[in-house]
């Protein structure tokens, strides 16, 4: 009698599904790229317990009709290749046709789906884990797909209690997430874990938002320390950032926008950095690769997280060149020992108006007749940041003037006025809020006056509580005010110093408004004597961002003063 059998089809299924679902984390990668291939613009995650308990996915996406439905949970059903060939030309992330076939396996699925051209959606489940009896009922639901699975590895006990630990399970869930967030940029994502929001990113739509993706995902550590990378060779594009000298390693890897663990990248992008005694620092890197599929095989695991080159020395050649290159620009500023002070800057990547570089004496010239070419630095290291706004900052001359481009046209703007007109809107902002403590914060301060003082104190009191102060009066100790809540743009300003300033300031007036004291508090803040860094400007542009989005600035255009060259 043979000792070898032919394993039944539960047992087939089962060590299948164990090559798909590693984990919980495997089955939301798969459900959100299956998302993705539907052309999502809107994907919703909702986890709880770890993925044992239930693994939500909505998107508005194609959809499935009720045909499609009854086909998906088969196995080897897929709608992203026809043929042989189709394998040497795959562009979407899914491809196998094994995910939900596999999902099934190991727990109760339950798929809602409709499409742009029915008026009734169609509701697929099956009623016990790893049942192949399924169920097929009209519903309504809106275009797009929602895939509920739950009691994950009900029917894998030993497995079940392997992925108990519901942190560890929520931290690779956690990660998957994160690298589909850093890819999906056309994609409003929302992660929810136990009911509640964990991420909520919006589809990026300029520079801002993708800052505010890296800033959230990776760390304001690696979106300050970046040296920018984009490099063509061989008909591939690499590009992304890499940090050097970070308190955390962040490492991502996507190729033709797909999420790679891939050692080979990793241990040339390490070797390269060694090569250039880059040792002792630890870094971090996001990095998008984009080649012909042609190219390369992600035919070689079921999860499909890693990849074969065919030419893997191109490879090799693309990556050293792109990191010599930014190193290089690193090293050049370095050794040139640029002081801060009276310093230009000047980003030059990717920029459309290419006249830029070739006229720059002139543009320094029309802004400024005291600047000297020594005071002019090419900061390649430094990311071009594109401002709704504002438009494209290059340049900070001689600590007095911003320049930008916006729609093909070059401006310098004074950094003062910039400062001036944001406080002018934030007050205005405070003055019409509904609920002005929204803008506020609570530094719990007591001054104790002169009588004087207090009398000066009485008379603009009411202007100051119309910008944003609240007051209590202490009735036991004469002359003494406590000041409980002030503008929270005042945070990181000494209050008691800038309100006793402000008394002496009163004191030489004979007529004041609410706009004197408001002005006033405005050039008080602002240091004349600042020494503004490439950071410093970036900042202050957001901040304006983030509060037009809110409110409309007035005479915003008016900081727009036209460079001719």
């Amino acid at each position: 009698m043979s000792s070898i059998k032919i394993l039944s089809s539960e047992i087939i299924n089962k060590i299948a599904a164990g090559e798909v679902i590693k984990r919980p984390a495997s089955i939301i990668k798969e459900l959100i790229e299956n998302s993705i291939d539907a052309k999502s613009s809107y994907i919703k995650i909702n986890v709880e317990r770890g993925g044992l308990k239930t693994i939500k996915v909505y998107d508005n996406g194609i959809g499935m009709n009720k045909d499609d439905l009854l086909l998906c949970l088969q196995k080897y059903t897929t709608s992203k290749i026809k043929n042989i060939d189709d394998l040497d030309n795959i562009y979407t992330l899914g491809f196998r046709g094994e995910a939900l076939a596999s999902i099934r396996t190991v727990s109760q699925i339950e798929i809602r789906s409709n499409i742009c051209t029915q008026l009734v959606g169609w509701k697929l489940y099956t009623q016990d884990v790893g049942s192949n009896k399924i169920f097929i009922n009209p519903i309504a639901h809106p275009q797009g797909t929602t895939v509920l699975v739950s009691n994950l590895f009900f029917n894998m006990p030993v497995k079940k209690i392997f992925f108990s630990n519901e942190q560890i399970e929520f931290f690779h869930i956690k990660n998957i997430i994160k690298g589909i967030i850093l890819i999906s940029l056309d994609t409003h994502i929302i992660f929810y874990y136990n009911n509640k929001i964990i991420y909520n990113f919006e589809k990026v739509t300029n520079n801002l938002s993708y800052i505010k993706r890296i800033k959230i995902i990776c760390g304001k550590e690696c979106l300050y320390n970046q040296l920018n990378i984009s490099h063509q060779l061989h008909n591939m594009k690499l590009y992304g950032f890499l940090s050097l000298n970070t308190k955390k390693s962040i490492k991502y890897i996507f190729v033709n926008k797909r999420i790679i663990y891939n050692k080979f990248i990793s241990r040339t992008i390490k070797s390269v950095l060694l090569q250039n005694n880059i040792t002792n620092e630890q870094y971090s890197y996001v990095i998008y690769l984009n080649i012909q599929s042609k190219n390369i095989n992600i035919n070689i695991h079921p999860q499909k997280t890693d990849i074969l080159f065919y030419n893997i020395e191109y490879i090799y050649d693309l990556i050293l060149q792109s990191i010599l290159k930014i190193i290089t620009n690193k090293e050049n500023l370095i050794n040139k020992k640029i002081t801060l002070k009276n310093t230009t800057y000047f980003t030059s990547h990717d920029l459309e108006n290419v006249f830029i570089n070739q006229n720059i004496n002139q543009i320094t010239k029309n802004v400024s007749t005291k600047i000297s070419k020594k005071n002019l630095v090419f900061l390649d290291t430094k990311p071009v940041y594109h401002f709704k706004n504002f438009g494209k900052f290059l340049l900070i001359i001689n600590n007095i003037y911003l320049i930008i481009v916006q729609k093909n046209n070059l401006y310098k703007l004074v950094i003062k006025d910039i400062v001036a007109l944001l406080f002018y809107n934030i007050f205005n902002k405070n003055l019409i809020e509904i609920n002005i403590r929204k803008q506020l914060y609570n530094p719990m301060i007591t001054i104790l006056l002169s009588s004087y003082e207090y009398l000066l104190f009485t008379k603009i009191k009411q202007y100051l509580v119309m910008l944003g102060f609240i007051f209590q009066q202490n009735s036991i100790v004469l002359y003494q005010i406590n000041i409980i809540a002030c503008p929270i743009f005042l945070i990181k300003i000494s209050v008691k110093k800038i309100l006793l300033a402000l008394l002496d300031y009163i004191s030489t007036q004979t007529i004041f408004t609410c706009n004197t004291i408001k002005f006033w508090i405005i050039n008080y803040i602002y240091y004349n004597n600042k020494i503004w860094q490439y950071d410093d400007i970036i900042n202050l542009l957001v901040e304006y961002e983030i509060l037009m989005t809110d409110i409309s600035i007035h005479f915003i255009k008016k900081l727009f003063l036209p460079i001719k060259i």
